[in-house]
């Protein structure tokens, strides 16, 4: 009887994880942004942050991007090569561990993208502004903002462009 259970959740967990799975590779992911709106569910954006970002009005996507790490790099390098099919004013990459910046110009260097005209990045050598992210986003790091309202924000690791 218990090995029949185990069985059960076995295969409960691989149902669950391949679902979730097939979500992730929604390929209309890039149209799905670009459909966001202001609702009335729409939370007002962290005063404090949009504060130290300078965060404009319009619509904005935010970036936190940790430069020390190569996953978040390799997922970094993926948003930016659909951002020209994205709708919105302006992206701000704040970026973690600033010092190792490098690393991401030499990638998109390699990898042949650019990133867009209208973009501003901010370096975060002590990791300031990343640590206020934390504690008020948890593990959020792409943010999709229209008059300082949060209209979708995720963890770029849970997406497949």
């Amino acid at each position: 009887m218990q090995k029949l259970i185990n069985n059960l959740i076995r295969v409960f967990i691989i149902g669950i994880f391949c679902c979730s799975c097939t979500r992730l590779k929604d390929k209309s992911f890039v149209d799905k942004l670009n459909a966001f709106s202001i609702s009335d569910t729409s939370h007002v954006f962290s005063a404090d942050v949009s504060e130290t970002i300078k965060c404009p009005q319009g619509r904005n996507f935010l970036y936190v991007l940790d430069a020390s790490c190569s996953v978040c790099i390799a997922n970094y390098l993926q948003f930016i090569k659909k951002v020209e099919e994205l709708r919105f004013d302006s992206l701000i990459v704040v970026a973690r561990e600033s010092y190792d910046f490098a690393k991401v110009e030499y990638y998109l260097k390699e990898t042949g993208l650019k990133h867009p005209q209208n973009m501003r990045i901010i370096m975060d050598p002590k990791n300031n502004i990343y640590n206020e992210f934390v504690n008020i986003y948890f593990d959020h790091n792409l943010f999709l903002l229209e008059n300082k309202r949060i209209l979708f924000s995720v963890n770029t690791y849970d997406v497949q462009y």
